[in-house]
């Protein structure tokens, strides 16, 4: 092979490749359909029920994963520790243009991780059934700021999310 196309192929590879990788991970990371990883910090309180969660998501394209986990409590002893994660479908409704206008979160799996000892009886006593079967499902608002995004359900704000 002739030394100025193997010098050529090297160059290529060498200045083009990464410059293509930073590229596509700069336009994946930036992409108004994409939540590369965010977390919330919520309270549920229903009944006699309180449960502080950690939510952490993942949004990218048309799908999306929650992982949520927190202590669970009942007339303020500590009853359980909630562990799951969803996999979900999204739908953007008509005029939503990115992280801004209204969205529908379809669950399709969820798991159950060992730690996880709360009920389903019990944890549908303060959650939204979204967080509770594989096939929940949710309506948000989606109101970006510079600061981060709220996601909101019947004009109540559930989630503040900061992305990392």
């Amino acid at each position: 092979m002739n030394f100025k196309i193997i010098i050529a192929i090297f160059l290529v590879l060498f200045f083009a490749l990464p410059g293509i990788a930073i590229l596509v991970l700069h336009l994946n990371y930036n992409s108004a359909e994409s939540i590369p990883e965010c977390r919330a910090i919520t309270i549920y309180n229903n009944y006699n029920y309180r449960a502080r969660l950690i939510i952490n998501f993942r949004v990218h394209n048309t799908e999306g994963r929650i992982f949520y986990e927190g202590m669970v409590y009942e007339d303020n002893k500590k009853i359980g520790l909630l562990h799951r994660q969803i996999n979900f479908r999204i739908t953007r409704m008509p005029g939503t243009k990115g992280m801004r206008g209204s969205v529908h979160y379809k669950g399709y799996a969820m798991k159950a991780f060992p730690n996880d000892n709360v009920s389903h009886e019990v944890a549908r006593k303060f959650l939204p059934p979204f967080f509770l079967s594989e096939d929940g499902e949710i309506y948000f608002d989606l109101i970006n700021t510079n600061k981060g995004l709220y996601l909101v359900k019947d004009n109540v704000p559930m989630f503040f999310c900061n992305p990392r």
